[in-house]
């Protein structure tokens, strides 16, 4: 079984959709896929919370007892992130179509442990990031 195709991916603060200009393609080989995105958040439509990506096209398997976290993904490029963030990174959501993004940041500390990533890590909604991850879905 093999697939490639694109798709839209967004981008939410806690439960709020933000505006995001956004472009998305994956390749699907059996249950592993593997998705790219490039997104730019234009507006936090006044959300707060949890950053997280949406949309993706295969819903992630639970394959690892007493974790949420089922795969990890990059993001190679970013800007215009608050100047706390000193990395990213982001992580599978098990039995979602969500990847929560992660870093490590000032009030963090420098530690190798990553915390969510909230609303006023974003940047007051002008961030923008291209980004990477591998997964296998659920069916």
């Amino acid at each position: 079984d093999y697939e490639e195709g694109s798709f839209s991916p967004g981008f939410q603060v806690g439960s709020t959709a933000c505006t995001v200009t956004a472009e998305g393609n994956y390749t699907k080989v059996g249950r592993m896929v593997t998705v790219n995105l490039n997104i730019t958040i234009t507006n936090l439509n006044s959300g707060t919370g949890d950053a997280s990506v949406t949309g993706l096209p295969f819903t992630i398997v639970d394959n690892f007892s007493g974790t949420a976290l089922e795969a990890s993904g990059v993001v190679g490029l970013h800007g215009n992130f608050s100047t706390a963030v000193n990395s990213l990174t982001l992580t599978a959501d098990n039995s979602a179509t969500t990847l929560s993004m992660r870093g490590i940041t000032a009030s963090s500390g420098l530690t190798t442990a990553t915390a969510r990533l909230t609303h006023s890590d974003v940047g007051g909604g002008s961030a923008n990031f291209r980004a990477s991850c591998t997964y296998f879905a659920a069916t």
